[in-house]
């Protein structure tokens, strides 16, 4: 339901009954494409051989551009009112439950102190984002942790209030003397410098507050726009006409402002000078408008209640409006990487506009699978298997089908003759289109598919059909049919390569190449396959014997097979690597290519697209969020586009109408730093700290969020990093967002974490150093005191037995010798007691990391000695994270406690085992269970197989799933037996750890609660 008026109150209103409208995800269009039946590829002839070239002015036809959606996984308000960005890509929305973040990863809702709903955001050059809600504002601040604070600049003015309600800020302006916040009757001025306030109050409300061109304007609505000079507000007499709200004002390229609001009316600022200005069709009505801004390049941008983003270029001449959903778009802004950004009730979208690829959709009017396209009598035609459909474009600048008169069923190719005749190729029966009258004109079922006119012989055309070639001579009134090409044989041509009037080359679908000797006539000389045997003439097929045959400008035939791609030297074929893009090929993808008028090579399989540039370097396109379906087709516009037919639309590459925007890469940013304490206490930590952090070796668990503010292609942000100290080597691209630690041996560390963008761009955040502190005893200054205690206590007992040298030698004798037996003996169990401590898990009492570290080296070294087996078990607890959340850390701990225990008897019980055998008895070695790090343990298994250690692994397993219950674990085994001869490596523990490591990881695949071996 749209108002004709409103006012800032009645706005609050529109926006609520408007977005009652249902979501609806645009699928976004476009065009311009030649075509084949679904699964053909361009033949190898010039664009102006397949169809008609229409005027050389033909404007090009320009689709809706990529577009992603994203959709905020917290609860919160439905309504949002706004969308503004900071320098670093971080996105916030205004909602009705107060300010909504997102980083491309996370969403976040900060609510404000009143629980508001906020209006109205803005951003300045430092990135400080300035807020304005219902009967507040002010500016949302982070401290060095990251987290965010509004700090309530509202207060300042109550006593000018007197206890009167301002309610909404409808606009936030940042100036040179400060930041101006405004609502329906109250202005507010705060310099967040120098603390300096002023306010304003007008009985008959405010309109838009703009600064432009070094001046501050307001609209005093039922006055006209005022201009700021000093404390006060000059009128400007020209716009005293303007008597209805003004809502939006946007600097055009000539510095003038574009005026609008609740009239029907365009104004233009000039200095002091209003006129009227007349804008493109298509431009939506100035009341429907909701949000406006301005783009790099100087066009506007409008979103409102029809659930589209209006573009005007930016000498204000044409319009294009791009569906994005069903109901109200109440924001736009322009997006730091390039592009635009709006936001819906359910949702933010990032729009690719200006582009270089759009796309028009069979949403837009067409029917069936889209299999091809045609330009005839400067018209162009997608073909599809439910007839013809003609691309036109309505005054708004939308692209939409539009059902043709001699429409059919199915149609594949059209190849025009004149301006009142063409032929196209139906389903079964070649069709003659004549003043829009389509007639069958062959009783014979010659189910055609391709047109492909002659270069040498005016009037010829070769039709590809499903069951050989067809050559049609069309100089006559009557259209005269070759008998098929074989004579036997359901063979589909897909390409061809005229080289002289005598002699072509043709591609199959399932037949490989075949090369066809033709008489002056016409008549078939030969017609030979070339097959993948002896005579093959160096041809290599792959799996399926498909082939594409491309003749370039410069003589070059080209045969593309699953094999790779071949040229042909005028006797045999010879393999080629053709600029590295059969490198680029996976195992038996087939590769149509094509080469676009101006000479520029493209190619392109059923899902993916290259491009040979400048320096005959192939690129991949980067088209997966806009292409729909398998790529069917490749052609050339005479506007310099190049065109994909997809089965489900029609994707152009733009060469001249759209000068694409260079994308700035989003850069890699930590989000957040968390520590998390022995009781379960979570500490924000320094983001950028200017000290290396200490943390207590019992306080070590470390959480890292981090994000790639990257919206251009969801799902494709990638991230990889390393803990310096502990891991050796960068971690795999994957798409977690957050790594964390625990359990970290004493020492020194550092945090490296990159990203990469669905471009291939790479980002990196600084460096993250922080330090663990080993336990008190263990440091220096206590390892000294150790020592001095101990040596002051033998120097003590020597002392005591000298000052007895009285007693006889027998019995002084007899008593040092005791004495001293007694000390030792203590100072033993001393050390052991102090050794125990330091090599078992304060948590769950097995031995710890330091231990197993020891351990494993002593039992590999022992192993390689006696030539027995070794195994070695690494046992992770499912869901432990989620059991944490639910129950809290201290119950974490209670059944960590609880599976070690389980775990320990199981090692008991094996290692007794074993001695008992008649194998090992009197030679077995102890096994030994350690604490790995935070949920995972290790069992160490001397003298132990591969299948006893998955056998003792399948024992933990079914003890933890019977005994603990709340939990299981998942089991990874794995064994190394060594030869006599065999040579140490300090290496080959890892290749152990490495081996169970990658069998818990398949555990874990499969299910987890489970167990594998490597």
């Amino acid at each position: 339901m749209l108002m004709a008026s409103f006012d800032g109150q009645s706005r609050q209103t529109f926006s609520l009954r408007a977005r009652l409208i249902s979501l609806r995800q645009w699928l976004v269009p476009l065009v311009v494409a030649c075509g084949t039946l679904a699964g053909g590829a361009w033949a190898a002839i010039p664009v102006s051989a397949r169809t008609s070239a229409p005027a050389p002015n033909a404007a090009p036809l320009v689709g809706n551009p990529p577009t992603e959606k994203f959709t905020p996984n917290i609860e919160v308000d439905s309504q949002n009112f706004c969308i503004v960005q900071d320098s670093r890509g971080i996105v916030f929305v205004c909602n009705g439950d107060g300010v909504i973040e997102f980083d491309g990863e996370r969403w976040k809702l900060h609510k404000m102190p009143n629980r508001e709903m906020v209006r109205s955001l803005a951003v300045d050059a430092e990135d400080n984002l300035y807020v304005g809600g219902y009967n507040l504002f002010g500016v949302l601040r982070r401290d060095l942790a990251g987290t965010a604070t509004l700090e309530d600049y509202s207060h300042r003015f109550m006593a000018k209030l007197a206890g009167r309600e301002f309610a909404d800020i409808w606009d936030i302006e940042n100036t040179p003397e400060g930041v101006y916040f405004r609502a329906l009757n109250d202005v507010f001025l705060v310099n967040f410098k120098t603390n300096a306030i002023a306010h304003w109050y007008h009985e008959g409300k405010f309109g838009v507050l703009r600064h432009h061109a070094g001046r501050t304007i307001t609209q005093f609505r039922g006055e006209g726009l005022k201009v700021k000079e000093g404390d006060t507000w000059r009128l400007l007499p020209a716009t005293a006409a303007i008597k209805e709200p003004v809502f939006h004002a946007l600097p055009l390229a000539d510095k003038s402002l574009l005026i609008f609001g609740n009239e029907t009316k365009w104004w233009r600022l000039t200095a002091d000078t209003v006129t009227i200005q007349a804008m493109p069709p298509g431009t939506p009505e100035p009341s429907t408008i909701l949000s406006a801004t301005v783009l790099p390049d100087g066009s506007l941008t409008f979103a409102g209640s029809e659930g589209k983003v209006f573009n005007i270029d930016n000498q204000l001449k044409k319009t294009r409006a791009f569906k994005l959903e069903a109901g109200v778009i109440s924001g736009v802004a322009k997006e730091v990487g390039g592009g635009v950004l709006a936001v819906a009730d359910l949702a933010i979208y990032r729009v690719a506009w200006p582009s270089r690829w759009s796309m028009l959709g069979i949403e837009q009017g067409g029917g069936g699978p889209l299999v091809g396209f045609a330009q005839w009598n400067d018209k162009r035609y997608a073909l599809s298997d439910a007839g013809g459909f003609e691309i036109i474009e309505n005054i708004d600048g939308q692209l939409s089908f539009a059902p043709v008169p001699w429409n059919k069923n199915s149609i594949y190719a059209l190849h025009p003759l004149s301006k009142t005749r063409a032929l196209l190729s139906g389903t079964h029966r070649l069709l003659m289109v004549d003043n829009n009258v389509a007639t069958e004109i062959a009783s014979e079922l010659l189910y055609p598919r391709n047109f492909w006119p002659s270069r040498f012989h005016p009037g010829r055309v070769y039709l590809g059909t499903e069951a050989g070639l067809r050559l049609l001579d069309t100089r006559a009134e009557k259209i005269a049919i070759s008998a098929a090409i074989p004579s036997q044989g359901l063979v589909q041509f897909q390409s061809i390569a005229e080289l002289s009037k005598n002699e072509i080359w043709l591609g199959t679908e399932r037949h490989g190449v075949w090369r066809v000797q033709l008489a002056d006539d016409g008549g078939v000389i030969s017609a030979t396959q070339i097959k993948a045997a002896k005579d093959s003439l160096g041809l290599k097929y792959g799996q399926f014997p498909s082939a594409y045959i491309t003749h370039l400008k410069d003589g070059t035939v080209l045969a593309s097979t699953g094999a790779g791609i071949f040229a042909w030297n005028g006797k045999q074929f010879v393999q080629a690597a053709f600029d590295g893009l059969v490198a680029m090929r996976a195992a038996d993808e087939t590769l149509a290519l094509a080469q676009a008028p101006d000479g520029t090579l493209w190619a392109h399989s059923k899902v993916r697209l290259w491009k040979q540039d400048s320096q005959k370097k192939w690129v991949q396109q980067d088209i997966q969020n806009i292409r729909k379906g398998s790529i069917n087709d490749i052609a050339f516009d005479t506007a310099g586009n190049t065109i994909l037919v997809n089965s489900h639309g029609l994707v152009m590459h733009h060469m001249a109408d759209i000068a694409a925007l260079a994308k700035k890469p989003a850069h890699m940013q930590l989000r957040s730093v968390t520590q998390t304490l022995a009781d379960g206490t979570s500490l924000p930590l320094p983001i950028t700290p200017t000290v290396v952090q200490q943390f207590k070796i019992a306080d070590s668990a470390l959480r890292f969020e981090f994000a790639l503010p990257d919206y251009a292609r969801e799902g494709a942000r990638r991230y990889q990093g390393r803990l310096v100290g502990d891991e050796p080597a960068f971690s795999e691209w994957a798409v977690a967002a957050s790594y964390s630690y625990s359990a970290l041996p004493a020492g020194q560390y550092i945090m490296q974490i990159r990203a990469r963008d669905g471009e291939g761009n790479v980002t990196a955040m600084p460096d993250y150093p922080f330090e663990i502190l080993p336990i008190w005893y263990r440091r220096v200054w206590a390892m000294v005191m150790w020592l001095l205690l101990v040596i002051t206590a033998i120097v003590a007992v020597v002392f005591a037995l000298v000052r007895r040298r009285t007693l006889a030698l027998e019995r002084r004798n007899l008593s040092l010798e005791r004495k001293v037996a007694a000390r030792t003996s203590e100072l033993e169990i001393a050390n052991t007691r102090l050794e125990a401590i330091a090599r078992l898990d304060g948590l769950t009492g097995v031995p710890n990391r330091r231990c197993l570290d020891e351990f494993l080296e002593q039992a590999w070294v022992t192993a390689q000695q006696t030539a027995q087996p070794l195994g070695l078990l690494i046992i992770d607890v499912d869901h432990f994270k989620q059991y944490n959340d639910q129950y809290g850390h201290q119950a974490g701990d209670v059944l960590l406690r609880q599976i070690a225990t389980c775990l320990s008897d199981c090692v008991s019980r094996h290692q007794t085992s074993l001695r008992g055998s008649s194998i090992s008895a009197g030679a077995h070695r102890s096994a030994l269970l350690a604490r790995y790090g935070g949920e995972e343990f290790v069992a160490v298994l001397p003298d132990t197989s591969l299948e006893l250690a998955a056998a003792l692994a399948e024992t933990m397993r079914h003890m933890v799933e019977t005994h603990v219950k709340t939990s299981t674990v998942s089991i990874g085994a794995a064994s190394y037996a060594h030869s006599a001869a065999s040579t140490s490596s300090p290496t080959m523990p890892d290749v152990l750890l490495s081996a169970a490591d990658s069998a818990l990881y398949a555990a874990k695949a499969a299910g987890r609660n489970c167990v594998r071996t490597q």
